[in-house]
């Protein structure tokens, strides 16, 4: 029991040392619009609907007033979410404290804000039909594998591929410039330069997504219709693709070590 009460006051005091590094409401509504944006679940909950939004933009029935209701209970989910994952087993009801409903309107409000300019600027146009993820094409790769005699092969094949939202950037086609943050940014950073952190979650800093080139997709290997259509070539695709594997991997240790 001892124990117990001991654990419940440490998740409080990180709670409530969580809670002093904000300075007001539009602080704590920020931090809690972050969250949705930087967790996979809840981003795609948001996808899905600014999804639905945008299909009543085109069909004439959207009011900030059904934006207002649909992204309410994301912001509320997000909200219980934050809070357990901060303090774990804590009581169920401190979200309402921590986020009471004047931080909740600003972080409703500030996500109906960003659909409705990003809508307006034509940047969500990929969610509904700018991004055709159920296209098959194929694509001409080299390979190099190993035949049947042993000998190291290289040859240019066409393998099929299947489109997805690029990893790299969410499907936004841009990222912010790793030369800013690939060491990353300690909240301690963006509250000793405001401006800085301003201009960082204004995308001032982005640029081109290095792995899709800013076409928000990337073509992958379609495997399953490769092994069905051709599980010779789909080996030799696989071994090419697991050495490739572990040079990057070595690259990387020895960028890591300094060799």
């Amino acid at each position: 029991m001892k124990d117990t009460l001991l654990s419940i006051k440490r998740q409080l005091s990180n709670l409530q040392t969580k809670v002093a590094y904000f300075e007001d409401d539009r602080s704590v509504a920020r931090e809690l619009v972050e969250y949705i944006d930087n967790t996979g679940p809840l981003d795609d909950e948001k996808t899905g609907i600014f999804k639905n939004l945008i299909l009543k933009m085109r069909k004439g029935s959207y009011t900030s007033a059904l934006a207002t209701r649909a992204i309410t209970s994301l912001v509320e989910g997000a909200a219980r979410r934050y809070v357990r994952e901060i303090a774990r087993d804590f009581d169920p009801k401190a979200w309402y404290s921590m986020f009471p409903a004047s931080v909740r309107r600003l972080a409703i409000e500030s996500v109906v804000r960003t659909f409705e300019e990003q809508y307006a600027g034509g940047e969500l146009d990929w969610i509904v039909d700018g991004v055709n993820l159920t296209s098959k094409i194929s694509k001409q790769m080299k390979i190099t594998f190993t035949d049947a005699e042993g000998y190291d092969v290289e040859e240019t094949v066409e393998v099929p591929t299947k489109r997805a939202l690029c990893p790299t950037c969410d499907g936004k086609g841009t990222t912010v410039n790793p030369a800013v943050d690939s060491h990353g940014i300690s909240p301690e950073e963006f509250a000793e330069d405001p401006d800085f952190e301003e201009a960082y979650f204004r995308g001032d800093f982005d640029v081109r997504c290095r792995e899709c080139g800013g076409e928000k997709v990337i073509d992958n290997i379609d495997w399953e219709t490769l092994e069905k259509t051709d599980p010779e070539l789909a080996k030799q695709v696989r071994e090419h693709e697991d050495r490739r594997y572990q040079m990057e991997q070595e690259t990387r240790n020895e960028q890591r070590w300094g060799y």
